[in-house]
């Protein structure tokens, strides 16, 4: 048998998980202490925690571990299972992958549009230059050059 904290650090948990698991169904202590509350875990329920953790890692919601734990599902029951959870990770692929063509689809909307209020500024700004007709500067240099700005100042 091992404490809570032993068999936390086994499992690679903290006790605080190991206790919100036991409160929603999905793993009791082997052993309650009567005098001071302590919980004890068995050999036996390493290969349970192992079994909840995979679930978990897989992206199975607690309800859903809890009601595969307390099944207790044969091998062929567990495939079945499986295959379920399967069907339903395809789906979620295919929503997630309609999701992203539609941001990216947004995205280019966005650029496009970014890009056409440019060239409407740089039109613009060049017709604005045009009419204005040429800048003719004289510097103070000696001798005195001539500078063309078809620029704003």
């Amino acid at each position: 048998m091992f404490t809570i904290g032993r068999f936390s650090r086994m499992c690679r948990l903290k006790p605080s998980t190991l206790r919100v698991y036991e409160k929603l169904g999905i793993i009791a202590p082997a052993r309650v202490d009567e005098a001071n509350s302590y919980r004890y875990y068995s050999q036996e329920q390493l290969e349970l925690i192992e079994s909840v953790l995979f679930m978990k890692d897989l992206g199975l919601p607690l309800n859903k571990i809890k009601e595969i734990v307390n099944k207790n599902p044969d091998g062929e029951q567990m495939i079945l299972m499986l295959e379920e959870y399967k069907e339903l990770l395809i789906e979620q692929i295919k929503v997630y992958k309609a999701r992203l063509a539609k941001v990216a689809a947004w995205q280019k909307t966005i650029l496009e549009h970014e890009i056409e209020a440019f060239l409407e500024e740089l039109d613009q700004q060049i017709k604005e230059n045009v009419t204005a007709g040429p800048k003719v500067l004289f510097t103070n240099e000696s001798p005195p050059t001539l500078n063309i700005w078809m620029g704003s100042e």
